[in-house]
């Protein structure tokens, strides 16, 4: 951290270590100068560290193929960490089960196609302690899947949240249900372009959805029983169509870093916070519902290197009522004469962080 020529300080970054940011301060990771509203990786050069063998997926007796795509037909134990090569495509046939032993990672380069079906969707368990995806640049289709038990991968590359993580890639998800996941978050995209259509989640431990710096349409995302939030978005754009929330013990929806995007048909209950809007971040949302929660709607500013926060409003079910909160400098707009509840950002910083 170096504020000025003469004061410069060093910080080992270990467990549970917080370092204040100043607007004032340059930071550093050895010579690279990096700014907190960017994505920041750090890789451990310790020699003492184990670092994975990954087996060649394609290589299993399971598999059928034709030239350079794939075929699992069979049942599938993930007893060892595999990676799928790029250029090569993989596709899951309905009904079958994929589980992981233990705390193993499914990492691919490759594309790969889950195609279940209504009737025999495609099954993904983890049957020991833990287990993870980690997919990269490239396609990938979740068709008529469900998803139990995942945890964040331990992969000495990077440092990833989700059960599964998508990043720099294509992603589809068609009637897919994550449950009772144990990682930050059930399902995180990083820099990736995402269609949605038809997703649940329930019974998660902390994050439902997280988007970083990616593009997301989507139509049909219902959430229940998250321990922190539903659908949580950062320096993305988006548009969508159909949000509920249920039991959210944090945020129904979170937009936040310069997000961008509009939502329709959203309905909210029984959720601490439902809709969060901060950091410079835009949104716009119709035919919006709300019941039973701690907090409606909180606009504020969270970073200090952000600019002010907007919300637009349109269509509000007893707007009259309605649980709402504008920071300082932040904005909110609407076709209705809502009750508005001014404050100080620090105010809303103390009561949701």
């Amino acid at each position: 951290e170096k504020c000025d020529i003469n004061k410069k300080k060093s910080f080992y970054i270990t467990n549970n270590v917080s370092i204040n940011y100043s607007d004032n301060c340059e930071y550093f990771i050895g010579d690279t100068k990096i700014k907190f509203n960017n994505n920041v990786n750090i890789s451990s050069n310790l020699k003492n560290i184990k670092i994975k063998k990954y087996s060649n997926l394609l290589e299993t007796e399971k598999l059928e193929s034709k030239n350079d795509v794939f075929f699992l037909k069979k049942n599938l134990i993930i007893d060892k960490n595999y990676v799928i090569p790029k250029d090569k495509t993989l596709i899951v046939n309905k009904g079958v089960e994929i589980n992981f032993f233990n705390d193993y990672i499914l990492k691919s380069y490759g594309s790969i196609e889950f195609q279940g079906t209504i009737d025999e969707p495609i099954k993904i368990n983890n049957i020991g302690k833990m287990g993870s995806f980690i997919l990269l640049d490239n396609k990938y289709i979740f068709k008529n899947t469900s998803i139990n038990k995942l945890s964040n991968p331990k992969d000495e590359n990077r440092i990833l949240h989700g059960g599964i993580n998508i990043i720099n890639s294509q992603v589809e998800i068609l009637n897919v249900e994550i449950k009772n996941s144990k990682s930050e978050d059930a399902i995180n995209f990083i820099s990736s372009d995402v269609f949605i259509k038809d997703l649940k989640i329930d019974e998660i431990q902390s994050d439902g959805e997280d988007i970083d710096f990616g593009n997301l349409i989507f139509e049909n995302i219902h959430c229940t029983n998250i321990k922190n939030d539903c659908l949580d978005l950062s320096n993305s754009t988006f548009k969508g169509k159909n949000l509920n929330a249920k039991n959210v013990n944090d945020k129904g929806l979170s937009v936040g870093e310069n997000s961008r995007g509009y939502i329709e048909n959203l309905f909210f209950e029984k959720n601490r916070l439902a809709i969060a809007v901060k950091d410079g971040s835009n949104l716009s949302i119709s035919k919006l519902e709300f019941l039973d929660n701690q907090f409606d709607v909180a606009v504020f500013k969270k970073k200090k290197e952000y600019e002010s926060a907007s919300l637009k409003i349109d269509n509000i079910s007893d707007h009259k009522t309605s649980k709402i909160f504008l920071g300082k400098k932040n904005f909110i707009s609407s076709n209705h004469d809502l009750r508005i509840n001014n404050v100080k950002n620090s105010y809303l910083n103390n009561i949701f962080y």
